[in-house]
């Protein structure tokens, strides 16, 4: 009939243009562990050896994040389970413009290879330089925070960072998309990097470190505006950078903060979440 017809002709332009999406996302770096960074990758992985043997306290879930984020990268997970999910980035990165595109499209939620990459964008990373960064970062924030709230509340800290930060992108871009062409937003974007300015955001925001002042790039800046002052930073000397998914986890790592203000109104929650 003309209306199967129809849907089906309709089905293979969403196919086309899934297809060609997914052509415009393998332009980039395919598999984790291939971007090389030569010796200097080499020198900043023993680093990040160094850093972990010195410290005093060794935070278990951040440094066993740390291992996985590494054993994706360096393709462990495919030699180990051989039928597991390719992980080349073009394959997990997260798009908001293409999920926003994917749900005003088909009028439902997201398909399961949609939701996947929100699960597994924050532990992906280009190349191994993105990779030893983020990690020698995270592990500078995970000893103060960790230590601050303990395992337990920190792995629900994280789960929402991960999850938070991706959702809160591709709100951005809803509202973004009102006032900016549409493509603007046409980025995929990988990396813990979102995670990491949410946990910068809540440790430079807490007790310890509030009334400090920090030197960022020799310039000195109260500890709450650290977080600001680097996303323009990084916005500015890597342009390339993801300024929307950077946005997104400082964002989530704020709401956090608030809710925590507002929690530490009720003496029972402010003992069960802040821990000065």
């Amino acid at each position: 009939s003309s209306a199967a017809e129809g849907l089906q002709g309709r089905a293979r332009v969403e196919k086309k243009e899934e297809e060609n999406e997914m052509v415009r996302l393998r332009a980039g770096p395919r598999r984790p562990g291939r971007g090389s960074g030569g010796i200097y990758a080499a020198m900043l992985a023993v680093r990040l050896v160094e850093q972990i043997a010195a410290l005093e306290y060794k935070p278990p879930l951040t440094l066993a994040l740390v291992g996985v984020m590494v054993a994706l990268h360096l393709g462990v997970v495919g030699r180990v389970f051989p039928g597991a999910p390719p992980l080349d980035v073009s394959s997990v990165c997260l798009n908001p413009a293409t999920v926003v595109a994917w749900v005003a499209r088909r009028g439902m939620w997201l398909s399961g290879a949609q939701l996947w990459r929100f699960v597994m964008s924050p532990l992906t990373h280009l190349d191994d330089i993105h990779l030893l960064y983020n990690m020698s970062s995270f592990i500078y924030k995970g000893v103060a925070v960790e230590s601050l709230l303990g395992t337990p509340q920190y792995g629900l800290l994280l789960l929402w960072l991960s999850f938070g930060s991706g959702l809160i992108a591709v709100l951005l871009t809803v509202a973004g998309s009102l006032v900016l062409p549409f493509q603007t937003f046409n980025r995929c974007a990988a990396g813990w990097s979102g995670v990491l300015f949410g946990l910068n955001m809540i440790m430079m925001t807490s007790t310890a470190y509030a009334e400090r002042q920090h030197r960022v790039f020799g310039i000195s800046v109260p500890s709450r505006w650290v977080p600001v002052f680097e996303l323009v930073l990084i916005s500015v000397f890597v342009p390339r950078a993801s300024f929307l998914g950077h946005l997104s986890g400082l964002l989530a790592g704020a709401l956090v903060v608030l809710w925590w203000a507002v929690a530490r109104s009720s003496e029972s929650w402010r003992a069960s979440l802040w821990r000065p």
